[in-house]
């Protein structure tokens, strides 16, 4: 039985992302750092519905020796890790002139250098596998308003690429960028609810997972998951 690690796993995308692979029969470490009720919940459920070994570790990842600490303890516990998905996540609404050296190094830290030295503990560990980076459709505009969270995310995508050349087709990187609309509500399967605005259900977002993993051609591929909006995004 396969195991992944998913970071950020207390809420939204990463709660989803936990359920549905306890839910395909992978053993599932989850990393959280303050959502512990949610976490605790999330445990309770897969617990109670699945056979599968799961276990939570709590860390504050801006620590970087947390990094090693983690990731050392979920080895010993689950024997190996398959596949690492790197989902934590912080979001400001912080333009460039409000930009400051904590908003950059909590943006560039959890977007940029914890998937980095993740992916390295990853590679030491395992000869084999699959890292998913969770970016962000909005890479593919050059928005100013968030610009210490977006300039880590095109940071994010282009480790994604050079990952891929680094460990060849060893270990496969992808990357998948959801659409704005994740950051705000998700609501699954519903459309027409601010204009014309389509919000993604979130098991879409499961089933792109599904194919990066179970797909071996796929390699340093960024899959946009946004209904096409990137294609329209101007500078805004």
């Amino acid at each position: 039985m396969k195991t992944i690690l998913i970071t950020g796993a207390g809420r939204r995308i990463g709660k989803e992302l936990a359920i549905h692979f306890a839910s395909r029969r992978y053993n599932v470490a989850l990393h959280y750092n303050s959502s512990e009720q949610n976490i605790k919940d999330i445990r309770a459920c897969i617990e109670s519905n699945f056979d599968v070994d799961v276990n939570t570790y709590q860390a504050n990842l801006l620590e970087y020796k947390n990094i090693d600490i983690m990731y050392d303890r979920i080895i010993n516990d689950f024997g190996k890790i398959d596949i690492l998905i790197n989902n934590a996540s912080v979001f400001e609404e912080v333009g460039f002139n409000e930009t400051t050296i904590d908003n950059l190094n909590s943006n560039f830290g959890l977007h940029l250098y914890v998937p980095l030295l993740l992916s390295q503990k990853f590679a030491e560990h395992s000869k084999k596998g699959v890292i998913i980076n969770m970016i962000d459709a909005f890479i593919a505009s050059n928005s100013v308003h968030y610009f210490p969270y977006l300039l880590s995310k095109k940071s994010l995508a282009d480790l994604t690429k050079m990952l891929a050349v680094e460990f060849q087709n060893n270990i496969r990187v992808n990357g998948i960028c959801v659409g704005r609309a994740k950051l705000k509500n998700i609501l699954p399967n519903k459309t027409n609810v601010k204009k014309d605005r389509k919000f993604l259900p979130l098991q879409d977002i499961c089933s792109i997972a599904d194919m990066i993993i179970e797909q071996e051609s796929l390699n340093g591929q960024l899959m946009y998951m946004d209904y096409g909006e990137s294609l329209q995004y101007k500078n805004r």
